[in-house]
This record gives C-alpha cells, sequence and structure tokens, in this order.
C-alpha cells in the first residue's frame, strides 16, 4: 500500500508532531519538528539516501497526521508522551526491559519504610538509584535500617501491642509502639535519606554535632547511637569511588557503535561519588549514535532521576530543548517540611539543568570513562551473542530440530504431597533470560499428587492463549513429555518443538522417539538446557514457598 499523495504547500510551518500512520490506521512513527512542513519535506527529498528503517517506514505509510503546538518545547513532551503510549514500530524505543533494583523511601506513610524494590509506581516515594547488584544493594539497606533503626514491617504488621524481636535485639527503634515519637523517627528516616541522596559531609557534620551535644548533657546512650551511625557512615562511605571533588551529581551518557550494535553507558555520580552504572543497547539498529542518544534522552528521563548536570558524548540534534524541559521537570514536592533540614535535600529549581559535550578537562576524563566501559561492554555483548548463537546452533544440529531455538520456554512444577501445588514458566531468548516474561501458575483443577495432570492443565492455560515458542522443555521424562503432547493435541498444536529433561541422568526425550538423546557431559548445549531446566525449578520453588509462607501467616 502506497502513502497517500501529501499537499506538502499546505502542511504546517509551526512547530509540533507528525504521525505516520499505516493502512490499519496503527502509529508507524511519532516525530516532532520546530517546523512541520520542512521536516516532512525531507522525508520526500533524495529518498535514496535514507536509512532502510525510514525507506521501510515510508513504505508501509497510509497517511500522516499533524498536531500544532505553541512551542518546540510543548512539541518535545507530546512526542515523549505519544511514544510511550503507541510505542511506534520505527522510533527508537528506550530498551527498558531491565529490571533493575531500587531503594525506595515509602514518603506516603506516617512512619516511612527504606526498602528494595523494582517498581516506581508510587510518585510519593523517593527513589534512589538505579544499583547494580540485587545482592550488594540488599545487604546494604538491611545495614542502614539497623543502624537508623528503621522499621522493616509492613502496615499489616505495624499494629502491635509490644514490639517486636528487632527492638529487643537492637535492630528497630519500634515506633510501632510509641517507644520512638514520630518527629524523632523521621528525623532519623531525613537523615538516611541525606545519606542515600549522597550528602555524606553534611551529614556527619551534623550528626557530630548531636553526638558533642548529647555528650555534654551526659546523655551518653544517645551520644552513642550517633557515634555508631557516624561510624557505620563512614564504613559505607569507604567503599565507594570518588570520581570528583566538587560533590556534584551527574549522570554521564556515552555511546558505542559497532556492526549496527549501539550501547548506550550510563555512570551515576551523587555528591562527587560514583554509585553505580547501567547500559542499554541497541541492536540491529542503522541510526546513528546521536540519533540513537538524542531519542534515549528523551525517553530516559520521562521515568528517571534528572541530576543537575549531564554529560553527554556526542552533540545531539535537541539539546538545548531537552535541557528546558528537564528543568522544568525537575521538582521535589514530596520533600517540604517533612523532614529536618529538607534544604539539604532539595535541589534548586531556580537553577537550569544543564547538557553538556566536555571536549577537556575532568568532565571529558569523565565522558572517556563512560566510552571505555561502554566499549568493552558491548565487545562483551558481542562474544556473548556469537557464543550463544552458536551454542544454539549446536543444540538444533544435535535433536534435529526444524528451527533454531531462540525463544525457550520451560515448565516446572512445585507441591508437596499435593498441597500448594504450584508451577512456573520461565523464558530464555538467545540462550538469556528473559525474567520480565517468566509467569507463574496457581494449580486449580488437580487435587492430590499428580504431577502429569498438572503439567497439563498449565500448558493448556498456557498455549491456549499464547502462540509456541521455538522449543518447550519439560522438566521431566517420557511420562511427562508425552502427557503434554496429549494436551497440545487437544489444542489442535501437532508438531510442536518439544522435549523433556529427566535429571537424574540428563536424558533428553523427544516426541516420537523411543530411546532418549544423551549429550556429552561437556556439551555446551547441555549445559543451556540444564540452566533453562534449572532456572524454571527455581522459579517454582521460589513461588512455592511464598504460598507455603502465606498459608501459615492466614
Amino acid at each position: 500500500m502506497q502513502m497517500q499523495k501529501i499537499d506538502i504547500a499546505n502542511t504546517p510551518t509551526g512547530p509540533g508532531i507528525y504521525i505516520f500512520r499505516d493502512k490499519d490506521n496503527k502509529v508507524l512513527y511519532v516525530g516532532k519538528a520546530k517546523s512541520i512542513k520542512n521536516r516532512i519535506k525531507t522525508y520526500f527529498q533524495n529518498i535514496q539516501t535514507h536509512s532502510a528503517k525510514v525507506k521501510m517506514m515510508l513504505k508501509n505509510a497510509h497517511t500522516v497526521e499533524y498536531m500544532l503546538t505553541d512551542t518546540e518545547l510543548e512539541a518535545l513532551i507530546l512526542e515523549s508522551n505519544l511514544i510511550k503510549k503507541h510505542y511506534p514500530k520505527y522510533n527508537i524505543l528506550l530498551k527498558d526491559d531491565k529490571s533493575y533494583p531500587f531503594i525506595c523511601a515509602s514518603l506516603n506513610e506516617e512512619f516511612p519504610r527504606i526498602y528494595f524494590t523494582r517498581k516506581r509506581n508510587d510518585k510519593h516515594s523517593k527513589y534512589f538509584g538505579p544499583y547494580p547488584e540485587t545482592h550488594e544493594i540488599k545487604k546494604t539497606i538491611r545495614y542502614l535500617n539497623n543502624l537508623f533503626g528503621i522499621r522493616t514491617c509492613r502496615d499489616k504488621k505495624f499494629a502491635r501491642v509490644r514490639p517486636c524481636l528487632n527492638y529487643d535485639i537492637g535492630r528497630c527503634s519500634a515506633p510501632c509502639t510509641g517507644k520512638v515519637t514520630k518527629t524523632e523517627y523521621q528525623k532519623n528516616v531525613g537523615d538516611l535519606i541525606l545519606f542515600l541522596a549522597g550528602k555524606n559531609t553534611e551529614l556527619l557534620k551534623q550528626m557530630e554535632s548531636k553526638m558533642q551535644s548529647h555528650s555534654k548533657k551526659r546523655e551518653y546512650e544517645a551520644a552513642k547511637q550517633y557515634r555508631d551511625r557516624i561510624e557505620g557512615i563512614k564504613k559505607i562511605s569507604s567503599t565507594q569511588k570518588i570520581i570528583s571533588q566538587k560533590n556534584e551529581d551527574i549522570d554521564i551518557i556515552a555511546s558505542h557503535a559497532k556492526n549496527q550494535t549501539t550501547i548506550i553507558q550510563l555512570l551515576f555520580i551523587r555528591s562527587g561519588s560514583l554509585i553505580s552504572k547501567t547500559d542499554y543497547i541497541y541492536q540491529n539498529e542503522s541510526a546513528k549514535e546521536q540519533e540513537i542518544l538524542n531519542s534515549f534522552m528523551k525517553q530516559y528521563y520521562t521515568k528517571h532521576e534528572i541530576p543537575k548536570t549531564i554529560l553527554i558524548s556526542h552533540e545531539i540534534e535537541d539539546k538545548n530543548i531537552i535541557q528546558k524541559w528537564l528543568t522544568e521537570q525537575l521538582k521535589h514536592p514530596e520533600q517540604e517540611g517533612k523532614f529536618e533540614n529538607p534544604k539539604l535535600l532539595e535541589r534548586s529549581n531556580r537553577q537550569a539543568i544543564r547538557i553538556i559535550v566536555p571536549k577537556k578537562g575532568e568532565k571529558h576524563k569523565l565522558i572517556l570513562l563512560a566510552q571505555k566501559n561502554a566499549k568493552m561492554n558491548l565487545n562483551e555483548h558481542n562474544f556473548r551473542c556469537k557464543k550463544n548463537s552458536k551454542i544454539m546452533e549446536s543444540l538444533k544440529d544435535q535433536l534435529n530440530l526444524k528451527t533454531i531455538p531462540r525463544r525457550i520456554e520451560a515448565f516446572d512444577i512445585s507441591n508437596i504431597s499435593g498441597r500448594h501445588a504450584c508451577a512456573s514458566m520461565i523464558v530464555f531468548i538467545d540462550a538469556e533470560p528473559k525474567k520480565q516474561q517468566y509467569r507463574r501458575y496457581k494449580i486449580k483443577t488437580v487435587q492430590g499428587i499428580d504431577d502429569y495432570a498438572m503439567m497439563q492443565e498449565v500448558i493448556e492455560r498456557r498455549y491456549t492463549k499464547h502462540t509456541l515458542p521455538d522449543l518447550i522443555l519439560i522438566d521431566g521424562g517420557k511420562g511427562q513429555l508425552n502427557a503434554v503432547l496429549t494436551t497440545l493435541k487437544k489444542l489442535n498444536i501437532l508438531h510442536p518443538q518439544i522435549m523433556g529433561l529427566a535429571k537424574e541422568h540428563e536424558e533428553i526425550y523427544l516426541p516420537h522417539r523411543v530411546n532418549p538423546v544423551i549429550l556429552p557431559k561437556d556439551s555446551e548445549a547441555l549445559y543451556l538446557l540444564q540452566r533453562v531446566r534449572d532456572e524454571a525449578h527455581r522459579f517454582a520453588i521460589a513461588y512455592h514457598k511464598l504460598l507455603r509462607a502465606k498459608s501459615l501467616i492466614e
């Protein structure tokens, strides 16, 4: 279907957004322009010089519509909102399928908690992160909660007659029973937030002053408490890498591209210390680094913390307008009046956000550091992709599969004598786990001990609504495999790529084959299947433990 002819002469000249749609009215691409007319012209001039992606978009486009705005800033905001709403096929989309850990301060609660989370759904809470290491951040949260006496119980358990064991062993200040006043508790939370925000110098000065004050008044128990907190803060601070002596909050964003793969590397500096890093990879993307970086900036900061300074490795088209947009976005009204010394927590809205492409000096060295990390991570990614590709091809050849098993879905059942029966479904794509696509199932129709029937129920529930993957992996032998094949036949799925992996001797059972396949113990293909099977087992066990714990509470 060719695109309807556009009367460019009557196209509006002002700022706004334009939307390409296909014959079914589905959004293909959303763009922003200072002058819509000038931007649309570029799509129909020198078409042969366009990238393959743009050519394909124009080929599939049927109509284009416009929406005028008063300013280019309004156009940028509208563009970001529409991309987030429609996820257009031909826009460069933020690859944000990772689930990074954050520390949440639940400021909407009367007695706030500080806890680990992967979601940022509460606009009234304050989030710190993202952090790269889940284990380390959980350990840090436990240490800090104990140090500052912050409660860890949810509201359901908060109403008590007497304090819990955590108070008795000195790990909680017991706000639930009034052992600490609301004001004092919120001061402790405020101190902890100062630390998480990287305001260590200011916090230590405050605490040392309070320690001296309590000591002079001979309030030695309170002085000791502040002494312990000071020592704890210094202990954690000593492990942070100092990048800048100016106590700045900076995001460093650098890109590196190779063979149509681009990596965006982020380094997070808070109060001069490097606290974490993360990266985003764009594969098979024909756009230039600058275009990817430009799109990334507009999408990333719609849902992540905005620092005062952002360093980027390349000049981007919308740098000035993004600066204005981020400056208006930077507001922290939830902090007002809730904690001691809120001026140390707020970032001044009077000061504009700066996006800088440094060419020399200390900031240029930071960009070089980020680019060095980006290059290293991209090389590791490409090496891992090549290795995984060879493993999947080997698996296909050794088991005579029809297609390369790029997407594998694996199932496992967990129960104790039929009680709290549940199942897991996990997903591997290109030999890597995709945890956001994992699913848990509570068994509904099977009573007693019948693993075959339980597996049949889960398979029917899954593939009644979803398409088949390249390979289904069942934890079990011939019996489990035949039970699943019966269910798939019932669903009119006649020739699936499916196998069972029996744990005792690592035997692989295939449909319509009497004897199992046994791969060499040092086979990379077998190791992949074991990883997938073991991950399904781990996920099922975790859900089963959760169901058991809930039943004990109830």
